[in-house]
């Protein structure tokens, strides 16, 4: 039995040293892989930071474009509105121009008018010219006083607008 006893020491010795190797080899297999997780896990950090850096690159030169396209956004809409204020001045002002002119071309007519009446009264341009010529008989009479003086025709009043009322609206 002693020799059983030499044999179960001498096993138990040979299964502490297997263990312990075991261990051993199981210690530095497991700190192998640590170290290779850890190598893994900061090349795989290094790598989402350096993504992380790209998306904020990016982000900041997306929010630097945003920023200039509502800055040119806003400035055509100033531009525009300018415009658009200015056509509107420059509509308004054209309206009162026309106006006026409208205005003018109305007094205008009234006083032609006035002045083709006055020629119509009998006598009337004979006194303003004898007054105004010191006495001397007009060859401007009513009714183509000019074709007269020709030795025309002493109806030739269609020559002469001005001997004939104005017609309306032509």
């Amino acid at each position: 039995m002693a020799g059983d006893h030499d044999i179960s020491e001498h096993v138990r010795q040979f299964v502490d040293s297997r263990f312990e190797a075991f261990q051993h080899d199981l210690s530095q297999t497991l700190d192998s892989i640590a170290e290779d997780l850890a190598s893994d896990i900061s090349r795989e950090q290094e790598h989402l930071m350096l993504m992380q850096d790209q998306v904020d690159k990016q982000k900041n030169a997306l929010q630097r474009e945003l920023a200039d396209l509502n800055k040119r956004i806003e400035q055509e809409r100033m531009q525009r509105s300018s415009v658009h204020s200015s056509v509107s001045e420059e509509m308004q002002s054209m309206r009162s121009a026309l106006a006026q002119r409208e205005a003018d071309i109305e007094d205008l007519e009234a006083r032609m008018l006035a002045v083709e009446r006055a020629w119509a009264l009998p006598g009337l341009c004979s006194a303003l010219f004898a007054s105004c010529c010191g006495g001397v008989r007009s060859v401007w009479r009513l009714g183509g006083g000019g074709a007269a003086a020709r030795g025309g025709d002493e109806d030739a009043a269609e020559e002469y607008p001005l001997t004939q009322p104005l017609a309306r609206g032509a």
